[in-house]
């Protein structure tokens, strides 16, 4: 049996705390999947109107030195 949380992999909040509900690897009945949920649907962490931040707008990290993921969208 597999327990996550996203503290254990990664001091920052973002999408690579997702991978473990991407992967099916969360139980349906944990505290983890719950906390999982709470993160996206934060608008203070991940959520916004465009989709999921790469990054939480909480970390300490965000908006600072390379704004580089932060700027108009380029394709």
């Amino acid at each position: 049996m597999y327990i996550f949380t996203y503290i254990e992999y990664s001091k920052h909040e973002g999408y690579p705390n997702l991978l473990p509900l991407a992967f099916g690897m969360i139980n349906p009945d944990s505290d983890e999947l719950d906390a999982t949920l709470d993160l996206i649907e934060d608008t203070e962490r991940l959520w916004t109107a465009y989709g999921l931040r790469s990054l939480s707008k909480q970390s300490p990290v965000f908006k600072k030195n390379n704004n580089y993921w932060t700027n108009p969208i380029w394709i």
